[in-house]
């Protein structure tokens, strides 16, 4: 029983703890101790400790000696990576789900994009943003592949941390919206070699955007739901 406990007492501290780095309350270059942490969450070392073990190993946090931990950060190199390998998964799960998505897959893929359209409407980013991706998660859920899913929401929490150090993407909502859309008639029409090129063009023109806009001056125009 005592062993299940620290079990959950362990995974409570990872839990906690990532949450702090992927919400940019602790922001990517932060050094953080063991001790602070143990203070901060009212826990004991044990739990942290392997916590912030846990947390290297996917590395969100580098070892840093004689002082603790440094919250990874993200360049430019590290962002081209991600999209690359995200835009090569979301293409297959694309084709997968061409031929293997039911009717209520794919009744449940046209309301969400109905449900995107009118967020879009209203210019609410944060139901954009929720709302994309359960789009993208409807996808990868309908290609039948577990492990895909798998990759997909590991690589996904990967962008949360860039969406949070974005800057302005004016314009990207409404072409993201339209991409969405070009992919849903794809996949209706069980089109899974087209379904596959729009999914890998929608994250590469959401990467490019992004590195457009990385070097030019921010216009305030913050498009967080739709430069995925």
């Amino acid at each position: 029983m005592g062993g299940t406990r620290a079990v959950l007492r362990s995974e409570e501290a990872y839990q906690r703890i990532k949450s702090m780095i992927m919400s940019g309350e602790l922001p990517q270059g932060a050094v953080v101790t063991e001790a602070e942490l143990v203070r901060q969450l009212g826990m004991s070392r044990t739990p942290v400790r392997e916590a912030l073990r846990h947390l290297r190993a996917e590395q969100l946090l580098e070892s840093v000696p004689g002082v603790g931990y440094r919250v990874t950060e993200l360049d430019e190199r590290d962002m081209v990576n991600v999209y690359m390998v995200r835009a090569a998964l979301e293409g297959l799960a694309a084709e997968h789900a061409a031929s293997l998505a039911t009717r209520t897959d794919l009744a449940r893929l046209e309301d969400l994009y109905e449900e995107m359209e009118e967020a879009l409407a209203r210019r609410d980013d944060a139901a954009l943003a929720r709302l994309n991706s359960r789009f993208h998660d409807a996808i990868a859920q309908a290609s039948g592949n577990t492990y895909l899913q798998g990759m997909l929401n590991n690589i996904r929490e990967i962008f949360e941390r860039f969406r949070l150090t974005a800057l302005g993407l004016s314009g990207r909502r409404e072409e993201a919206h339209v991409e969405h859309g070009e992919l849903v008639e794809a996949l209706r029409a069980r089109d899974g070699k087209r379904a596959r090129a729009i999914a890998e063009a929608h994250v590469h023109r959401a990467l490019q955007v992004r590195r457009d806009r990385a070097h030019r001056p921010a216009d305030g125009d913050e498009a967080k739901g739709g430069d995925r």
